[in-house]
């Protein structure tokens, strides 16, 4: 059994699968636990963090096969929606499977926000929001090299405080993202009919001096926003997209076609890919299958 000392991180058990092949669901986590669960599409654990956002601390951590710190790479945080966490993430959504399949060298941060189907807190200080990025950037690179033995623990630390980070957020996750986006290592943000409430904090980070990227996709109960976004937002760096099909059904018909326009600069920045706007790869995809 390996322990992490204190200092943000508390490890916890990762989650096993089930008889039928589902992730099962994650428990209260107990501090001082630390296991990694290796799945066909990467390597997976959890860990509880002293600065996340909710209640409970719970982050699951995800790094898809073939990952490769030593490249170019962006720290995704998912921030999901009322009702959502991290089993809903990992199996319903699919997102541990879509993220394999895009090829992006992309590591992945899934804070629980909420328990029992409601949102209770974001980050309880705004200035924890950095805190949060900075425990996750450490627990990412903890779980690399409990995986990859012999790997420089040292130069795996140093990339991961490096990365960019690209926040994901879904439907009520906005109130979790809004502190990030003041961070001067977000480089973009994904908004999956998201911008509710407010189009503010999403127009103020596009008119950022660095011309960050912001990725939109829109249904009717976010539409009042997002033009405001459009009238307001520097031009340039930002795609707004139409949802196609229900918004409970987004992330695990819509993330995989998102991942696709993002581009990783060789000098690390990500970006919208040359050529690529998320209408064109979402319009390809097909229907989402129940589940």
């Amino acid at each position: 059994m390996n322990h992490y000392k204190r200092g943000g991180v508390n490890p916890i058990a990762d989650p096993n699968k089930d008889a039928a092949g589902t992730l099962s669901r994650f428990q209260t986590p107990a501090p001082g636990d630390y296991a990694v669960r290796a799945t066909k599409d990467g390597d997976i654990a959890t860990v509880r963090l002293d600065h996340a956002p909710g209640a409970t601390g719970k982050v699951a951590l995800f790094l898809p096969k073939g990952f490769d710190p030593s490249r170019p790479a962006v720290i995704m945080p998912y921030f999901h929606g009322h009702g959502g966490g991290i089993d809903d993430a990992l199996n319903r959504q699919k997102l541990t499977e879509q993220a394999a399949k895009s090829g992006k060298n992309i590591a992945f941060v899934i804070p629980q926000l909420g328990e029992k189907s409601e949102i209770k807190d974001a980050f309880r200080k705004p200035e924890y929001a950095a805190k949060f990025l900075d425990e996750a950037a450490g627990a990412l690179s903890k779980l690399y090299t409990q995986t990859h033995p012999g790997a420089d623990a040292e130069k795996v630390s140093q990339s991961f405080k490096d990365m960019p980070i690209v926040p994901l957020t879904y439907s009520g996750g906005y109130q979790a993202t809004w502190p990030t986006l003041k961070d001067p290592r977000v480089k973009g943000v994904v908004a999956l009919d998201s911008m509710y409430s407010s189009a503010k904090p999403f127009i103020d980070f596009s008119r950022r001096a660095d011309e960050p990227f912001v990725s939109v996709t829109v249904g009717p109960s976010t539409k009042g926003h997002v033009d405001e976004f459009e009238k307001a937002s520097m031009k340039g760096n930002t795609v707004v997209t139409p949802m196609k099909g229900g918004h409970g059904e987004l992330v695990q018909s819509a993330l995989g076609g998102v991942l696709e326009t993002i581009s990783i600069e060789a000098d690390g920045r990500p970006s919208l890919a040359a050529g690529a706007t998320e209408k064109q790869v979402l319009a390809s995809l097909r229907s989402p299958k129940p589940g």
